[in-house]
């Protein structure tokens, strides 16, 4: 049998293999498609050798028959990088449980291959011309090798990870191998007659003709599948393998001694990606359910609620075979109070509150390293656009989740506004390089502060004579930690109102239990698809001013996966903080799952709902608070010094003069995540109590004062979302007289 016959053979019983295995899992399961996958995959290839061979000598050496035996053993000189490429196939038809399969594939192509040895021996001839000698003997091999690999597959972590095991058969397509043989005497080869006499029997190119038909190995590999498209039926697969030979590359060999069996094996590390053509499996005919709204392509319709939480089936029918069905369930529903302790079945109590918010405006503008453009994540008008721009708008429709720092943004027109209002103010932009790339270019800090000056000039009319620029070096701590937030210009105002901190009135919703857990029970015989779970109430979101409408129907939580959870938690108080208006109606909470053949069932439950208004408070004389919340006090990177400029005292005025009789007051620090996590509690405890002394508020009103630690609240990866980090907060509850 030749090599060739061999490598085929090795093909067909890989393929053999892989449809007896599939159409075994057809038996089994008849309507279910099993997963197909085909692609292309390309690598890079290192080998790691083990040589232990003298060469492949042609001929022996009549005159000095102790050549082969004083020879040192084959080194490794040069092993460049290899590239491995080809195409595979794939079938995960054996589902274990929910998002892991077990199946089989295959892999045909071609990799590279080239590698140097040398050996060498000292050497002592009779006469005086090789005295003081040496032999130095290189081997260099390059070629093509075709390669077949099949292989077992676990899929697993929700059908993303995947391990690979399996053998791998190789033989050579075309390879060069050339055997050199020299005399030195020191690094100096020796020429001549009697040199060339001795090498001409073992210099020799061409191919090994002993190589091995095909060169078997085995290896382990794994990937994690990323989708390219909605659908995940297009894959991108980085993917590692590790492959360890069985066999000598070659069979001529020479051993190193009497006692030692000759041996040359490699194993290597390939790495690289692989894309995959993974098509959905065809969906088998369904028997008609009247009793099912939604059909077998997806979830059920909303028609289908159980309002007793268990779950409503969509059967379904294959080959004339019923399959099984998808149970869902919502076990329980817990609601976790602010001290931990939970209740079963909670009913949501609403209370309203006239709330107010002060927040600071960060005077620095960041911009990227080694540059003077403005970053695009700052929100910029053309000049016609500026007589729409409005701060009170901004600031209703800003604070809300995910949105902290998008008033911030828009602080070149809040100024550029505020200048307009306030025509004897004047600016002072301030620019700064970073500690380390920037620090020898002393231009690139004035060019920064000039295009602010460049953008309040031309968009927003302000003249050139009310703002000055200048430039220093870096601004505060000079580490290079801290080069992000020394690419800034800092803006100063003649008139405290310019950078005066964002107020605004707000509707506060305090929430009992703030928090709610939901427990579903999801079955799915046939393999879980996906499952959502939806939280629906009526009313009127803040941030949809421009298109309110009264008694719409709001998602306030939208949760879905392809892995069954033991848990769902909700914050019920931030969602239901997002309402301009509520509805005091039950919410409605729907759990839907769908199987890998589409069939779906859902559950539902309804939470009550019981809302105390502002106004209901009004009308039964009901005692009142007035919260209000200031973020005005921030700090600089591990400092717990508090600048006092005229801004900050018109805050802490304000502060005191909502601290009336009876009023509570609350104090919270915050630090950014950079260093230790238990310093930055330490800090943000320091924090809080540089601002309390700062109010200098009686004890009897201070309800409590701690520091937090870490803020996520902001994006600690970019410099502004650090510095907002750095904050303290401070609560005022201040009671309403009622006559």
């Amino acid at each position: 049998m030749t090599r060739f016959r061999a490598f085929f053979f090795i093909i067909a019983l890989s393929a053999n293999l892989s449809i007896s295995a599939l159409a075994q899992q057809q038996q089994q399961s008849p309507q279910q498609a099993p997963p197909v996958r085909l692609g292309a995959f390309a690598h890079g290839m290192q080998y790691f050798h083990e040589a232990r061979f003298l060469g492949h000598l042609q001929a022996e050496y009549p005159p000095i028959p102790e050549y082969v035996r004083l020879l040192e053993p084959m080194r490794l000189t040069e092993n460049p990088l290899s590239w491995n490429a080809g195409v595979l196939a794939e079938w995960l038809p054996m589902r274990l449980f929910a998002g892991s399969s077990l199946g089989v594939g295959v892999r045909l192509g071609v990799n590279s291959f080239a590698t140097t040895f040398q050996s060498s021996s000292p050497f002592r001839f009779e006469g005086d011309t090789l005295l003081n000698s040496a032999l130095r003997l290189t081997l260099q091999t390059s070629g093509i090798y075709a390669n077949a690999e099949p292989m077992l597959l676990w899929s697993f972590a929700d059908e993303q990870a995947l391990i690979m095991l399996g053998g791998r058969f190789s033989t050579v397509l075309s390879e060069t191998t050339s055997q050199t043989g020299r005399f030195f005497i020191g690094e100096k080869p020796l020429e001549g007659d009697d040199a060339r006499k001795l090498l001409e029997p073992q210099d020799f190119s061409g191919k090994i003709s002993s190589s091995a038909v095909f060169m078997p190995s085995v290896f382990v590999g794994a990937s994690w599948q990323f989708p390219l498209n909605p659908q995940k039926t297009l894959l991108l697969c980085p993917e590692v393998f590790f492959t360890s030979s069985l066999g000598n590359i070659t069979e001529y060999l020479r051993a190193t001694s009497s006692d030692a069996l000759p041996r040359w094996t490699a194993t290597s590390v390939r790495i690289g990606a692989s894309l995959k053509f993974a098509p959905e499996p065809p969906t088998p005919p369904q028997e008609q359910n009247p009793s099912n709204d939604a059909g077998s392509g997806g979830f059920a319709s909303e028609n289908s609620e159980n309002t007793s939480g268990r779950g409503r089936f969509n059967n379904g029918m294959s080959n004339g075979k019923p399959t099984k069905p998808v149970a869902v369930q919502l076990l329980a529903v817990e609601g976790i109070e602010r001290d931990g302790r939970r209740s079963f079945s909670p009913t949501l109590k609403v209370e309203e509150f006239i709330g107010s918010s002060s927040r600071y405006l960060l005077p620095f503008v960041f911009f990227d390293k080694n540059s003077a453009v403005l970053p695009e994540r700052y929100t910029q008008f053309r000049a016609q656009d500026v007589e729409q721009f409005s701060s009170e708008t901004l600031l209703q429709t800003t604070f809300q989740d995910n949105h902290e720092l998008d008033a911030y943004y828009n602080m070149l027109n809040v100024v550029g506004s505020r200048m307009r209002n306030y025509a004897s103010a004047k600016l002072t932009l301030t620019g700064y390089n970073d500690a380390a790339a920037e620090a020898s270019n002393k231009a690139l800090a004035l060019q920064r502060a000039e295009t602010i000056k460049t953008y309040l000039r031309t968009v927003w009319g302000i003249a050139p004579n009310r703002i000055t620029t200048r430039s220093f070096g870096t601004k505060g701590n000079s580490e290079i930690v801290d080069s992000e937030e020394n690419r800034a210009v800092e803006i100063e105002a003649s008139q405290s109102e310019i950078l005066d901190e964002l107020r605004f009135d707000y509707t506060h919703r305090a929430t009992t239990p703030p928090k709610v857990d939901f427990m579903p029970e999801i079955t799915a015989p046939e393999g879980l698809f996906a499952w959502s779970l939806a939280v629906n109430g009526r009313g009127i979101f803040q941030a949809d001013a421009h298109r309110q409408k009264q008694d719409s129907t709001l998602r306030l939580a939208d949760f879905n996966g392809t892995i069954i959870p033991k848990t769902i938690t909700w914050g019920a108080e931030k969602a239901l903080s997002k309402l301009s208006s509520l509805k005091e109606e039950p919410l409605t909470v729907r759990l839907r799952a769908a199987d890998t053949l589409r069939q779906s069932s859902e559950a539902s439950v309804r939470l009550p709902v019981q809302v105390l208004s502002i106004d209901e408070k009004r009308r039964r004389n009901m005692p009142d608070v007035r919260i209000g919340t200031y973020w005005v006090f921030c700090f600089d990177l591990n400092s717990t010094q508090i600048l006092v400029d005229e801004r900050v005292r018109r805050a802490v005025k304000n502060i005191k003069n909502n601290i009336t009789p009876g009023a509570n007051v609350e104090i919270t620090g915050f630090a950014d995540t950079r260093g230790n996590v238990e310093k930055n509690r330490k800090l943000s405890n320091e924090r809080a109590e540089a601002v309390l002394r700062l109010l200098n508020v009686p004890s009897s009103k201070i309800g409590n004062v701690e520091g937090r630690g870490e803020s996520t609240l902001y994006e600690n990866d970019l410099p502004e979302g650090r510095m907002y980090n750095r904050f303290v907060r401070v609560d005022v509850r201040t009671p309403i007289e009622r006559k």
